[in-house]
């Protein structure tokens, strides 16, 4: 049983092989018949396609016509010689050797020694087809050369191998220039992204500009805001400063008017008492008018320090006490 089983799998494997082989077969026959393709722009190369098309009709014809003959003799051959010889065993078989007849493979003794037929149906087939059918084949295909050999342009064969070379190489340079138009495009989105990046960053960079020239500005406005509440500040101490003299100045002003109203009372005062005694009593005056004079003297000197003073702190112009005690 296993054995068996193992026939039967070895046995699919061995059709699935042999199918895949026939399908590869296949492909390699039409993939070098696909070569005629590439060749179909030169006339001397595509004239074998070129005559079959042109004698399409009549081949059609004359291969039906072969296909009767030979399923004829085919049957007639494998009804006569079948049961006796291998080859004939089947219709597939006898048409294969009826095929081998026309290169001169065939055995006639052998067939002979079992059908007197054989012999008749071979130079039957013989005649038919070898000496006919091979004949009416050939100068159907000659017959549609002459033709298109006449109507075929007379060209050179350099320039059009040329021109079907460029042909071939321009479809087969298709998708590398299909790629180099992808590869453009690719490179101009990428330049456009780099442009609009540049653009975001001179727009970042013009607004951080922006930002600091703002930044700056508003510095420098604190700045001047404090510099402008700085001479503010300072002029108000200034003229703190300036009342504050001032306030000492009067003061000092009234002091020293109260010290030179006192100074002249008593200065009048002896003067008036010098005069009195001197009409009383008619003594000498040298005395107390030394005293007076030394008196004045001191008087002055005040009266100018006092001067120095409102000078150095601004005082335009002198009260009018000063001047009439200066002089």
């Amino acid at each position: 049983m296993i054995s068996a089983s193992f026939t039967c799998d070895g046995g699919h494997s061995s059709d699935r092989y042999r199918l895949e082989q026939e399908a590869l077969a296949f492909n390699t026959l039409f993939s070098f018949l696909k070569v005629l393709r590439f060749f179909s722009g030169v006339p001397q190369f595509n004239i074998l396609v070129n005559v079959i098309k042109r004698a399409q009709s009549q081949l059609t014809a004359f291969l039906a016509a072969f296909f009767i003959i030979v399923m004829a003799f085919g049957c007639a051959f494998h009804l006569t010689l079948g049961p006796d010889i291998y080859e004939w065993r089947a219709l597939g078989h006898s048409i294969v050797a009826l095929l081998r007849f026309t290169v001169g493979d065939v055995d006639l003794a052998e067939m002979q020694k079992y059908s007197e037929l054989a012999s008749f149906f071979y130079m039957g087939f013989l005649l038919l087809v070898t000496m006919v059918g091979l004949n009416i084949f050939l100068s159907i295909l000659i017959d549609a050369r002459n033709a298109e050999k006449a109507e075929a342009p007379n060209v050179d064969l350099a320039i059009v191998m040329k021109a079907a070379s460029r042909r071939q190489l321009s479809r087969l340079a298709r998708p590398f220039n299909q790629l180099g138009t992808r590869w453009q495009e690719l490179l101009s989105r990428l330049r456009m992204r780099r442009a609009e990046w540049k653009a975001r960053r001179s727009r970042a960079s013009e607004a951080a500009g922006e930002a600091a020239a703002a930044a700056e500005a508003a510095r420098a406005a604190a700045e001047e805001e404090a510099r402008q509440r700085a001479i503010e500040e300072e002029a108000r101490r200034r003229k703190a400063d300036q009342a504050e003299v001032e306030a000492h100045m009067d003061a000092t002003r009234r002091e020293m008017e109260d010290n030179h109203l006192h100074l002249l009372y008593s200065i009048s005062s002896q003067i008036k008492a010098l005069c009195f005694w001197q009409d009383s009593n008619a003594a000498p005056m040298r005395g107390p008018l030394t005293v007076a004079f030394h008196e004045m003297e001191k008087l002055r000197v005040a009266n100018r320090k006092l001067k120095d003073q409102a000078i150095a702190a601004g005082v335009e112009e002198l009260p009018p006490f000063h001047r009439v005690t200066a002089v």
